[in-house]
């Protein structure tokens, strides 16, 4: 579930449709669509009820397209109708207004909105019914109780690691005392309520303090940023609209959030207020703190509709007692598929669904994702209502490690098939794996751990990512063989050596009239020694890495000096330059996604770039750190110098992960080494159709492809531009590294340029 606060009912409790956007990457999930009234379109009323009979029912009911499962039509007697069709609230609200939503959607399963708090009495013989039935076993006569108090909920983190655990989320809907629901607020009444909630709102301080953003005269940067946070709401359904909750829309509604995007109230929505607390991961406590301080402090402040039968009350019946959804998103693809997991979800009083809505399937990197939420609202507290949910997702999560223990003690026969290429499958004998698989780490990962995503995308060429340092050694005779067969000729034996000094390289430049070459680009890979690499690490850890990284980065002067943007939070305004400025990098593709290292996107991730533009750092994408030295044109001694000056301070203040083997240590076995890639942009359309092409790229040790990728093809103006690079990256320094993409780079202009004055 990202930090989207999703809901979804069904179509007759009312829920509105929110804003769906798409984000960076994500990750974040959206919420479900459903039918919307257009923006011009006229509530639509009922103009006749009955025939004047005062013991017929409304027409609308007696019809074949009418739900016979609708609360509304199965308690609305004759005799009740008679008793109630001509009474009216204080506030001026009727049975008809009650009862309107359920009768113009005849497909609605509730049917009924109250439009004050004197609803729940004058139209009990209707609404009690309907009531008891809905939230079954409870009995208005028994009382609801309240708890608000998040320190007696028992709940430890239920996935530190983050490996199944996406987000979590909790909501309340409350309403003020002094005022009608939302389907009876008139304009004033309803703009007053607006400045009493947001006079609270924007008095809130630490965890708390944010900004209002009100819908009507919203201006088009603040929707666009709204809806990337997914936190816009529309008008409501067709259901809210044939309740009169649409009235005057969208004037006195609006939408609050908190700086760090963890607390969000929509104000006049379904209800006048809907208090969200969430956040990415599994700390189910952390974020009930954080509502049930935003929640009382509001309650203390200016006090909520609540009753001893009914609980807090709520426009939709359904919502009555704690008005609370507390839920999470979590990956249990196996406990889904367990025989008994409806029984279970019973037995803790939970409800799945699929992440996008009731009813929703999720598919791709979000295939066995469910939203888990608990099922009772009324007559337990609060506290009650996220122990539900908590008890219930652990029982499923320990079912799901269950599944996977026995998966895992098995060898991977899918690698067995025909169309499997992998190094994992060229290493990964069953004697291997069968010697293997009850290894662990001191962090407590398995051999799965590192062949996950290989198992899981067979299209894979290496299939392998490390979890850690200790991965490397615990697990060598498989890895050993992988990192020798794709870094060959090399040895581990050899030893690995490295060397940021520039000094040593012989680069004058090689283009000075920029005749050839367009831009060099010249990049490491590196991880921060005592964590894991980025499969294993949690979300605390990743946060903490962010954190000694930033500082680093944010200390250093002259030439590097520049600014961090995190992906969290981050603007439109700012993403749209990053887009531009081709700085912004995406969530990692379903290799990584398999290997764990997506988890809890975007957080703990982000850009650096000094304000030349010539270097970048992204922290916590692939690897902890990759750092990028650029500039445009061919003057490749100038890229290094910088490079080398930001690895090394940034080595001496941190300290990478390092072995004499396998040189600095990164979660993909094909960046160990010097973990560095460097290339350069070099129109040689003649040099690249000579008949040794291959033959001098292979000597010089460099790799020739398209600027706009692997296996592109460069068309146009880019017509006979290469990106030519290093092909070698272990038991080399990366002095040689270069050395080798400039010897070679080189040798090709010197073919392009013979080429040229024979033409």
């Amino acid at each position: 579930m990202g930090l989207f606060p999703s809901k979804s009912k069904t179509a007759a409790q009312g829920t509105q449709q929110t804003q769906q956007a798409s984000a960076p990457q994500n990750t974040t999930p959206s919420v479900e669509p459903q039918n919307q009234i257009q923006a011009n379109q006229e509530p639509r009323t009922v103009k006749q009820y009955s025939n004047g009979d005062d013991m017929t029912l409304p027409n609308q009911l007696s019809s074949p397209d009418a739900n016979p499962k609708m609360l509304m039509k199965k308690h609305l007697t004759p005799e009740v109708y008679k008793a109630l069709k001509d009474k009216k609230t204080a506030g001026g609200f009727t049975l008809h207004d009650l009862i309107n939503s359920g009768l113009v959607n005849l497909d609605s399963s509730t049917g009924c909105y109250a439009g004050d708090e004197e609803s729940y009495t004058l139209f009990a013989p209707l609404l009690n019914p309907v009531i008891e039935e809905y939230h079954s076993p409870y009995k208005l006569a028994d009382g609801h109780t309240s708890d608000m108090n998040p320190d007696n909920v028992d709940a430890p983190d239920l996935d530190p690691e983050g490996s199944f655990i996406r987000s979590t989320r909790i909501r309340v809907a409350r309403n003020l005392r002094g005022y009608p629901l939302t389907p009876n607020l008139s304009k004033e009444q309803r703009l007053e309520v607006e400045k009493k909630v947001v006079g609270v709102l924007t008095s809130l301080t630490g965890d708390l303090a944010g900004k209002y953003y009100p819908l009507s005269g919203m201006d088009e940067e603040t929707r666009q940023q709204l809806v990337d946070d997914h936190f816009l709401f529309k008008k409501g359904d067709r259901f809210l609209e044939a309740a009169g909750v649409n009235k005057e829309w969208p004037e006195g509604r609006g939408i609050f959030h908190n700086d760090s995007k963890t607390f969000l109230v929509w104000v006049n929505e379904e209800d006048q207020l809907r208090i969200i607390s969430m956040e990415m991961g599994g700390d189910i406590k952390s974020v009930l703190t954080r509502l049930c301080l935003a929640v009382n402090e509001i309650d203390k402040q200016l006090g909520f509709q609540q009753t001893k039968q009914h609980g807090y009350l709520s426009s939709c019946p359904t919502n009555l007692g704690t008005g609370m959804r507390a839920s999470v998103h979590v990956k249990i693809p196996h406990a889904s598929i367990h025989p008994d997991f409806k029984n279970i979800c019973d037995q803790y009083h939970i409800q799945p669904r699929g992440i996008h809505g009731e009813h929703s399937e999720s598919t791709g990197a979000d295939a066995g994702v469910y939203d888990i939420s608990n099922r009772r609202r009324l007559g337990l507290s609060e506290v009650q209502c996220v122990k539900d949910m908590y008890e219930g997702v652990k029982k499923l999560l320990e079912i799901e490690k269950d599944a996977i223990a026995e998966k895992e003690a098995m060898f991977p026969e899918a690698l067995n098939k025909p169309e499997v290429k992998s190094l994992l499958k060229k290493y990964l004998t069953e004697d291997t794996f069968n010697e293997l698989k009850d290894k662990k780490t001191a962090r407590g990962c398995t051999l799965w751990n590192q062949i996950n995503s290989g198992v899981e995308n067979l299209d894979s060429s290496t299939g392998v990512y490390a979890s850690e340092q200790e991965a490397y050694t615990l697990f060598g005779k498989m890895f050993d063989a992988i990192i020798e067969d794709y870094h060959a000729p090399y040895k581990l034996s050899d030893k690995h050596v490295t060397d940021m000094n520039p000094d040593k390289v012989e680069a004058p430049d090689l283009d000075p009239d920029h005749k050839f070459i367009r831009s060099t680009r010249i990049r490491v890979a590196r991880n921060l020694q005592g964590h894991g690499l980025p499969p294993s690490i949690h979300n605390k850890e990743r946060l903490e890495i962010e954190s000694k990284i930033v500082k680093v980065l944010t200390s250093l002067t002259g030439d590097l000096a520049g600014k961090y943007y995190p992906l969290t939070g981050m603007t439109e305004e700012t993403r749209r330059k990053l887009v531009e400025d081709h700085f912004l990098f995406k969530k990692g593709d379903r290799f990584l996604e398999s290997a764990g290292i997506n988890k809890m996107w975007p957080q703990g991730r982000g850009i650096f770039h000094n304000d030349n533009k010539t270097f970048l750092v992204w922290v916590n994408e692939e690897d902890h750190l990759r750092i990028i030295s650029m500039e445009k044109g061919s003057d490749i001694k100038s890229v290094f110098e910088r490079l080398c000056l930001a690895v090394n301070e940034l080595d001496k203040q941190i300290g990478f992960q390092h072995d004499e083997y396998r040189g600095n240590l990164s979660s993909c076995p094909t960046n160990l080494g010097t973990g560095m890639r460097a290339s350069v942009h070099v129109k040689i359309p003649h040099a690249s159709e000579h008949p040794d092409f291959k033959k001098i790229c292979d000597e010089f040790h460099i790799q020739a492809r398209g600027i706009h990728g692997e296996h592109s093809v460069s068309t146009g103006e880019d017509a006979g531009v290469f990106d030519i690079s290093n092909r070698r990256r272990l038991g080399l320094s990366e002095v040689q590294c270069v050395q080798d993409m400039y010897n070679g780079v080189k040798k090709l202009l010197e073919i392009e340029e013979e080429a040229l004055a024979k033409s």
